[in-house]
């Protein structure tokens, strides 16, 4: 993989977890009963999980 495929991987995986902290952070503190919002926020939160889990083995792959 050249090094700007790699910068591109690197940026996205950045992108990725830093919009996964912004939802942790929007998630409540505990959790009394769980409104629809709250079920959309865990759903988008497990999405980006997985997508930086991929970023990140393509990453480990190429080094």
């Amino acid at each position: 993989m050249d090094d700007i495929k790699k910068q591109r991987l690197k940026a996205a995986t950045q992108a990725l977890m830093a919009a996964h902290d912004e939802l942790v952070d929007l998630m409540p503190a505990k959790k009394k009963k769980a409104s629809e919002e709250d079920a959309m926020l865990g759903d988008a939160m497990d999405s980006l999980e997985e997508s930086i889990s991929c970023l990140m083995e393509l990453l480990e792959e190429e080094v």
